[in-house]
């Protein structure tokens, strides 16, 4: 970066405060609200539209201070022109309150929120800046430690500035009467020779209330489930002593298994819930997504979930989202194989390049490595590099040099390069050529097809073809189902 540009606080004026910096919402003159200037942008791509005069103010480059010093943007001097880029991550990125930068990925995804659930990414988190989602009927466990902590947050919230505490209507036997005597059965009393009995009835503000009882359920079901964990992430100890603290604050709450809450008006829509209460809205919000086993959709659209900013590394999720689609397919379509991460120290995994192994080896690591069911034969594992980079034409030395190397070391006879396809074309099949006995081949996989499901599976049948037992390995490939176009329609591979 130049020497004579700052970077600032993010706001309106190098004086804003950070308590301030948090507000997104554009305030005119006339106290009209109005959103933030939203610029676009593609991975890796110049931020298009740039209103320079709402980032550099009096010399001073005005950027939130949780995205400075980072690689979500990067900010230099070309010439005498100020050009900001995205870096390797998908989502709204406020810069200040003024603008919003929206990074798209640079190839068409049908659905961010399938590959985000397949794959089992975790997205990175901003906590300092927040934003509205929309909901999504299907849940992301790999966000769930975001949900969670959230709901947290909001129901500590609540705690905070008081429980709602709601008439209900009690009834009692006593001596000593209040409110509304029963007189039926007071009159039973006296025949009953209790003169000195009546039964009342009466109005008592307790905190037993729909919306309470929503979050008790709630924070019940975290703490189950955060105990089920095998393999808790940093963080979940400090999640559990505030889903303990949260319980302790409820214990008036009676826990409703029934679910009885969900029939609330408020619980069904919380924008219902008074403005002197609107306190519990954030809470109710995630809570009822968590009860109903929903959410989000990580996208550019605006919803009314609250979250942290959550942003995404396609090149991460997309590797991950085409190894478990494999191996969820390949379990169908080749029952006995298995589909293993090469980065993992596991049986078939990660191994030396060279043999023997020893303590200097570099490592081969592929992305996908697939082992064929055992059958007693000279079998060998076919081994996959996933590249989330669009690829119109010839394949990338480094990438061919790479796969080449994986293949030998693995003693494979195919190796195979994913790619995603360029601007939602058809799925497609290449045969690079041959090495010796290893065939190198390129496979596009078309993440804005209409049916993802569908390109998963003629991706599964694709593999399974190219990983058949020897013998059977003539035929599976003359007879392997071949990936669609997207459509439906089946599109021969390219030699």
């Amino acid at each position: 970066m130049s020497a004579g540009l700052e970077v600032g606080i993010a706001g309106p004026g190098p004086t804003t405060p950070p308590s301030e910096a948090k507000d997104w919402t554009l305030v005119t003159s006339d106290n009209t609200s109005v959103g933030p200037y939203i610029c676009d942008a593609r991975e890796y791509g110049d931020v298009e539209n740039l209103p320079i005069d709402k980032i550099l103010v009096g010399g001073q480059l005005l950027i939130h201070p949780a995205l400075t010093g980072s690689d979500y943007l990067t900010v230099s001097l070309k010439g005498n022109q100020l050009q900001v880029r995205a870096g390797h991550y998908v989502g709204l990125l406020p810069i200040n309150r003024d603008v919003v930068v929206r990074v798209r990925p640079r190839v068409t995804i049908t659905s961010l929120s399938r590959i985000l659930r397949i794959s089992g990414y975790v997205p990175a988190e901003v906590p300092a800046l927040t934003r509205d989602y929309p909901e999504n009927e299907e849940g992301l466990p790999s966000i769930l430690g975001v949900l969670a902590e959230a709901f947290v947050g909001a129901a500590e919230q609540v705690v905070q500035q008081g429980l709602l505490q709601e008439y209900e209507s009690t009834t009692i036997d006593t001596s000593f009467p209040r409110g509304r005597i029963l007189i039926g059965a007071s009159l039973r009393h006296q025949l009953r020779g209790n003169p000195s009995r009546v039964k009342v009835q009466f109005a008592e503000r307790k905190p037993d209330g729909p919306l309470n009882r929503l979050l008790k359920y709630v924070v019940v079901l975290l703490a189950r489930q955060y105990s089920l964990l095998k393999q808790p992430r940093s963080g979940t100890m400090g999640i559990v002593r505030r889903l303990n603290r949260l319980y302790w604050h409820l214990r008036p709450v009676e826990y409703d298994s029934t679910l009885s809450f969900l029939n609330d008006r408020r619980v069904q829509s919380p924008e219902t819930i008074p403005f002197s209460r609107a306190y519990y809205i954030p809470a109710v919000r995630l809570a009822s997504l968590l009860v109903r086993g929903r959410g989000v959709e990580i996208g550019p659209e605006e919803g009314a979930v609250e979250l942290p900013i959550l942003l995404l590394d396609l090149a991460e999720a997309f590797e991950a989202y085409l190894r478990n689609a494999l191996a969820r397919e390949l379990g169908v379509t080749l029952p006995g194989s298995h589909v293993l991460n090469g980065q993992d120290w596991v049986p078939g995994g990660r191994r030396g390049i060279f043999d023997p192994p020893n303590n200097h080896t570099p490592q081969a690591t592929p992305d996908i490595v697939v082992h064929p069911p055992y059958n007693g034969s000279g079998q060998t594992p076919l081994v996959i590099e996933v590249k989330y980079k669009p690829m119109r034409d010839a394949v990338p030395r480094d990438d061919l040099n790479q796969t080449l190397t994986y293949g030998f070391a693995y003693g494979a006879r195919v190796a195979l390069l994913a790619y995603p396809t360029w601007e939602a074309e058809a799925s497609s099949l290449t045969e690079l050529g041959t090495i010796g006995e290893l065939r190198v081949l390129v496979y596009r996989f078309n993440l804005g097809a209409t049916s993802l499901q569908a390109e998963e599976e003629a991706f599964g049948k694709t593999v399974a073809s190219l990983v058949a037992p020897r013998s059977d390995a003539a035929a599976a490939w003359e007879c392997r189902i071949l990936p669609s176009d997207g459509n439906g329609q089946s599109e021969p591979p390219t030699h």
